[in-house]
This record gives structure tokens, C-alpha cells and sequence, in this order.
């Protein structure tokens, strides 16, 4: 019982001819992807402050060192959120 030898390609199934479109789009797309410049990243939490009704009343805004700002509905600024000193991260 003799076998012919596996062959691990078949040259007319994986022909460099076949092969090249698909690996120059997937070139592209890995130079398009790998060129973007990076985009910043914004680390603060928004919340939402509604009234009773459950209107939108304004908004809260809490930075990563503890801070925070507080505005009204209408987008100005009414206040600021300092967190007090022993629990202020250290410097």
C-alpha cells in the first residue's frame, strides 16, 4: 500500500497569484489602521441631576483627582467640588 506524499499546499488551490490581492488589502488596512494618530482620552464622569419631576436640572462633572464642577440646566457654571484635605489623593 503505497501512498503518494502529503503535499502541505496545493500550488494550484494557494498560487502566489491568488494570494497577493487579499495580502496587499490586508496591508492597507493594517498601514490605514497603524496611522491614525491617537485620539486623547477623557477620564471624567458626567452625572446628570434631575429635579423631582425628573427633569434634567443640570449636570455634575468629576475629574480623576477628586475634583468636580456643578452646572445648571442651562450649561453655566454654579459651582465646585473640592474633596476634603485628608481624603485629597497625595501629592
Amino acid at each position: 500500500m503505497n501512498r503518494p506524499p502529503m503535499k502541505l499546499f496545493d500550488e494550484d488551490a494557494m498560487s502566489l497569484n491568488r494570494l497577493s490581492l487579499p495580502l496587499a488589502v490586508a496591508g492597507v488596512f493594517l498601514l490605514v489602521g497603524c496611522s491614525s494618530a491617537p485620539k486623547p482620552v477623557d477620564m471624567s464622569k458626567t452625572y446628570i441631576i434631575s429635579d423631582d419631576e425628573g427633569h434634567p436640572a443640570g449636570k455634575v462633572i468629576f475629574n480623576p483627582m477628586g475634583t468636580g464642577k456643578v452646572y445648571d440646566y442651562s450649561g453655566a457654571l454654579i459651582g465646585n467640588i473640592v474633596p476634603p484635605a485628608d481624603a485629597a489623593p497625595p501629592r
